[in-house]
């Protein structure tokens, strides 16, 4: 396995723009899953979740597309809104 696959991604490397950790442990959190059961649904481990939720890391487009399907939602649903400068 790649370095870089193993390490995570950084935060809003491609995958999806603005990547929104607390969308993401609010969706997993009212759809009822703990860490361990969505990482296992979707083939990761509970800690890049919860690296994810905290948004020390973001998931690849790949993956991204697999927890939308879980949480039953649209990818969009886990980037920042735009902000106003």
């Amino acid at each position: 396995m790649p370095e870089e696959v193993k390490r995570g991604r950084k935060p809003n490397d491609p995958g999806i723009p603005e990547w929104n950790g607390d969308a993401l442990k609010v969706r997993r959190v009212l759809s009822g899953f703990t860490l361990k059961q969505l990482g296992d649904l979707i083939g990761v481990g509970e800690s890049a979740i919860s690296r994810w939720e905290l948004g020390q890391r973001a998931p690849d487009a790949a993956t991204v597309e697999r927890l939308a399907q879980e949480l039953k939602c649209a990818k969009k649903a886990f980037s920042r809104p735009p902000t106003l400068r």
